[in-house]
């Protein structure tokens, strides 16, 4: 079976390190999103080291079966473990599950560090095309893209968006 998973940030890492660890020699997994966000998304990746997560360290591990995994992967004390650690150390602790499992897994894992640009259904199948021209088939695409950019605010005209001021 060959799964492509679009969207590397963190559903999309949380995804395929589930998938690696229970998937088989059979199956071809390719991860496809920017290098800089595999495992952290924009939430953990682009953050600043004085944002704080809001959730304690000891409720925060990406496995629902080993939910302090987050507080024992920094080695945190019973104290430390409930504090509120920054954003970019659980970005930081998603990639190097996402490491780990790429390294254990028995599946043929591809990382494509390209934005995929089109999926187009293929008989049963699909195929995925990125932006360097490359293109590949899968049985099964899941989307996981992250949010979308938020709308303009209704009433909001051409002049403010462009005024200093105004803060999207």
């Amino acid at each position: 079976m060959r799964i492509t998973i679009i969207g590397a940030g963190f559903s999309g890492g949380v995804l395929a390190t589930e998938l690696m660890r229970h998937a088989s020699q059979a199956t071809e997994l390719r991860l496809v999103g920017v290098a800089d966000s595999f495992g952290r998304g924009v939430a953990y990746g682009e953050s600043r080291a004085e944002h704080l997560l809001n959730v304690r360290a000891c409720e925060l591990g990406a496995d629902p079966d080993d939910i302090d995994g987050f507080a024992r992967w920094l080695n945190l004390g019973k104290r430390a473990e409930r504090g509120y650690m920054p954003r970019l150390a659980y970005g930081e602790y998603l990639y190097s599950r996402l490491q780990d499992a790429i390294h254990e897994s028995r599946a043929d894992v591809r990382l494509h560090t390209q934005e995929a640009v089109a999926v187009e259904r293929a008989g049963r199948r699909f195929r995925v095309l990125l932006a360097d021209g490359r293109e590949f088939d899968s049985d099964i695409v899941v989307l996981a893209v992250g949010s979308l950019p938020p709308q303009r605010l209704h009433g909001v005209g051409p002049r403010l968006l462009v005024d200093p001021a105004y803060i999207a």
